[in-house]
């Protein structure tokens, strides 16, 4: 049976039927500071606001008893909308996803005076679709689609639940403001409510009193949801109520397995990561589970599974939806995980709620700056995905940090880590960074970042993440090669010169292959070019940057089974037969006037420094010359003679591999005319 062969680093969600609630969305006024304006998406687990104010209206942030209203659940301080003659503001707010059977949505709103001669209300919506409708006109009455809600007046706060009960049926209960008992009915449809819209208008009257406050909008859930559609392969899962591995994947073919599988024979299609690990070959750290009845996925714990094509064994590919059940609870935060404690290990950890959450609100300790997760969805084959900055976890998404040193590492994640939506590739630019993105036709993509960052150093630190081989037969990869490591993001200092740095490409096809700078953010005075090795050509990067080439691909992909595949991916692998390099730096005579020429012999810092084994010695000349470029150990032997002849005017690049010496502090002159000029620098194994 032909198997596809992918990996998706989400965590154990699935059809969760639970037995307790998931908090899928959240948001109050106190989350605002005070100021509430179009555009605004605080809280978590629900789009930005979109507001829309006419003639003589606007909101803010208020407290209901300003205007004589409750603030009894609303709070002090809550959602506010106004108009105070004939124009109407509307606000409205998206779910990060439709309502399915289960969610409830919550809130609260309190109202005082009639709506005079215009109206105030909500609707709850399917897009455009009103589902239902709530209004209050030109007299006590509150109404609803299906009737009369209230007929009094009343400054009670009324709370609002409306409930998904089934894919054609909901109900809606509202406690009334006259008296505080509670009006319910039942509305029948088949429409996914996906949004709430608040109005009010034509109020022709100033008073503060004719205003309405909503807040506290919450939707929670008795299941959390993961659709892995028709994406076969690997994934990775963590679960966001403590579990078995055997009950999370009931849907899922399991195999070589002593309990909880579907069969004992076979080699095992699940595993753990070791994160005791002090390697970082991602061939060996991979574990075989065989007993996944006894196997609990608590805290955020996860799990790699190979999701077969073929799931019912019919020979044929089976490209259903496949989502995975579970009952619990939602597990607590703060969600405290305890880490590989080996210098540059890696742990899989997870995200253990049902709603994204955000990298930089998650407390870290002696981590990585970036995660790594992998992403499924990207292409026909899956694509390993930096998470940097304020980028979003999905909901169950699971994810690999790295321990920067052999000391205690973890990470928290809490609550307030929970944000809202969840995209592999809404990444922000940084300000100083080229992002590569390589592509080859629709199914091969590929995304490596070089950054000049201040806090970074010469050396890996925790600004580099290195580079992950995809879990795929097929794929396009690329990295930075940098001494005996391989990076996808490669974080270096401010620099004094310009340095090549080799770009490796690796594609398991042949044909046409472009590479262009999405992101294109370098100092003041930086210059970057593109050089090809195996054609000679030299290109300018710049925020227009595009460059096609052809690749062939000599060797013929052949059919593996999962665990073949995981023993072929390397954490590291880097190559000496780089076809590119990134020449990047301040600019050199290339691009400057001749007038900017250097007026005296200068010999540059090597960098990196320290190094293993390789760095690059650059050098400047006021004008062509004749020069000796030598290294010495400390007793004075030169060991090494980099340059001896003729080099141009303007800065001047040597590479020296000390492979063959050992380690400890070496000695670089530069002799040029009748300037001599040396420098030290530090080789460590």
């Amino acid at each position: 049976m032909k198997k596809i062969f992918l990996l998706i680093m989400i965590c154990i969600i699935s059809t969760l039927k639970l037995n307790a609630q998931f908090q899928m969305s959240l948001d109050n006024a106190s989350n605002y500071g005070g100021s509430w304006v179009n555009g605004n998406n605080n809280g978590f687990g629900f789009g930005a606001w979109s507001i829309s104010t006419g003639a003589n209206t606007g909101i803010f942030i208020g407290n209901p008893s300003t205007d004589g209203m409750s603030t009894t659940d609303i709070g002090t301080s809550a959602f506010g909308l106004y108009s105070t003659w004939d124009g109407y503001v509307t606000a409205q707010r998206t779910f990060d996803a439709s309502m399915k059977v289960g969610d409830i949505f919550t809130f609260y709103w309190v109202l005082n005076w009639d709506a005079n001669t215009g109206a105030k209300g909500f609707d709850l919506r399917s897009g455009a679709t009103t589902v239902f409708n709530v209004n209050n006109g030109g007299s006590s009455t509150i109404s609803g689609s299906n009737g009369d809600i209230d007929t009094g007046y009343g400054t009670n706060t009324m709370t609002v639940t409306f409930e998904r009960t089934s894919s054609s049926q909901y109900s809606f209960s509202m406690t009334k403001r006259s008296d505080g008992s509670t009006y319910s009915t039942t509305i029948n449809s088949s429409d996914a409510v996906d949004r709430i819209h608040i109005y009010i208008g034509n109020q022709n009257d100033g008073a503060g009193n004719r205003n309405i406050y909503f807040n506290g909008f919450q939707i929670t859930s008795s299941s959390a949801t993961a659709d892995l559609s028709a994406y076969k392969g690997f994934r990775l899962l963590a679960s966001p109520a403590s579990t078995t591995a055997s009950d999370l994947l009931t849907e899922l073919w399991t195999q070589g397995q002593t309990t909880g599988g579907n069969v004992t024979n076979g080699s095992s299609n699940v595993w753990q990561w070791d994160n005791t690990a002090a390697g970082r070959d991602s061939s060996v750290n991979w574990l075989a589970i065989t007993d996944i009845g006894n196997t609990t996925l608590s805290g955020a714990s996860g799990i790699l599974v190979y999701d077969y094509d073929d799931d019912d064994f019919s020979g044929s590919q089976d490209n259903a939806v496949t989502s995975l059940s579970v009952s619990g609870s939602e597990k607590s935060a703060p969600d405290v995980v305890s880490l590989n404690t080996n210098a540059d290990g890696y742990s899989l950890v997870g995200n253990p709620f049902a709603s994204s959450i955000s990298w930089d609100q998650i407390t870290k300790s002696n981590i990585n700056a970036t995660a790594k997760v992998w992403n499924p969805t990207a292409n026909d084959v899956g694509s390993w995905v930096d998470i940097t900055g304020t980028d979003k976890i999905a909901p169950f998404q699971g994810f690999m940090v790295q321990t920067t040193a052999a000391e205690a590492a973890s990470v928290t994640i809490g609550t307030s880590a929970k944000s809202t939506g969840a995209t592999f590739y809404a990444k922000q630019a940084l300000v100083n960074e080229i992002k590569f993105d390589l592509s080859s036709g629709d199914s091969f993509k590929k995304s490596i970042r070089l950054q000049i960052n201040d806090e970074s150093s010469n050396t890996k630190d925790r600004y580099d993440s290195e580079r992950f081989a995809p879990m795929a037969i097929n794929y396009l990869d690329a990295y930075f090669a940098v001494e005996d490591m391989a990076f996808s993001i490669n974080s270096i200092p401010s620099l004094e010169t310009q340095v090549s740095i080799p770009l490796h490409v690796e594609f398991t096809q042949s044909g046409t292959v472009t590479m262009n700078a999405a992101n294109f953010n370098l100092p003041s005075g930086y210059s970057a070019t593109l050089v090809d090795h195996q054609t000679g050509e030299e290109m300018t990067i710049d925020a227009g940057f595009t460059y096609q080439f052809e690749h062939v691909f000599a060797n013929k992909s052949i059919a593996k089974s999962p665990e073949d595949v995981l023993k072929a991916a390397k954490t590291l692998g880097v190559t000496t037969n780089n076809r590119f390099s990134v020449v990047i730096g301040p600019m050199t005579t290339s691009v400057k006037e001749l007038s900017e020429l250097p007026n005296s012999v200068k010999l540059n810092q090597n960098y990196p420094n320290p190094f293993n084994p390789s760095t690059q010695i650059s050098f400047e000349l006021p004008q062509t010359m004749t020069v000796k470029l030598a290294v010495y150990d400390v007793m004075g032997r030169e060991i090494a003679t980099l340059l001896n002849g003729a080099a141009k005017a303007g800065v001047n690049q040597v590479n020296w591999n000390a492979s063959n010496v050992g380690s400890g502090m070496y000695y670089y002159r530069l002799v040029a005319g009748d300037v001599s000029i040396t420098k030290k620098m530090t080789l460590v194994k």
